[in-house]
C-alpha cells in the first residue's frame, strides 16, 4: 500500500501511469513466478532453508531500495503534485508555491 505513495514522491505524477503499470506487472510477474520458483527449490534440494533464504534476500533487497527513495524536490514536480490534489480533493488545498495561502485541508 506504501508503493504508489513512494512512487509519486520520487519520481512525480507526470509519468505515473506508465510507472504504476509497470510496478504491477512486476508485482504481479513476482506473485506468479515466487511459489512455482520456490516449489522448484525446495524440490531439488529437499529443503525450505534455501527457498526461505531466498525469500529474505530479495525483502532485505526489496527494503534498502525503499529505504533509498528519495523525494523529488523539483518545482515542477511540487506544482504537479498540488495541482493533482486540487484535482481529486473534497478538501481546498492551495498550490504550494503560491505565497499568499499555505496548503490548507
Amino acid at each position: 500500500m506504501l508503493l504508489p505513495l513512494i512512487t509519486i514522491e520520487s519520481l512525480g505524477l507526470r509519468h505515473y501511469a506508465s510507472l504504476g503499470g509497470m510496478l504491477r506487472v512486476a508485482e504481479a510477474a513476482g506473485a506468479m513466478l515466487g511459489p512455482v520458483a520456490l516449489g522448484r527449490i525446495f524440490d531439488l534440494t529437499s529443503s525450505y532453508r534455501p527457498a526461505f533464504a531466498l525469500c529474505i534476500l530479495c525483502a532485505a533487497v526489496g527494503a534498502a531500495a525503499t529505504l533509498g527513495c528519495q523525494k523529488l524536490s523539483t518545482d515542477a514536480a511540487t506544482n504537479e503534485i498540488s495541482s493533482a490534489a486540487i484535482a481529486g480533493s473534497p478538501f481546498r488545498v492551495s498550490v504550494a508555491g503560491d505565497d499568499a495561502h499555505r496548503t490548507s485541508y
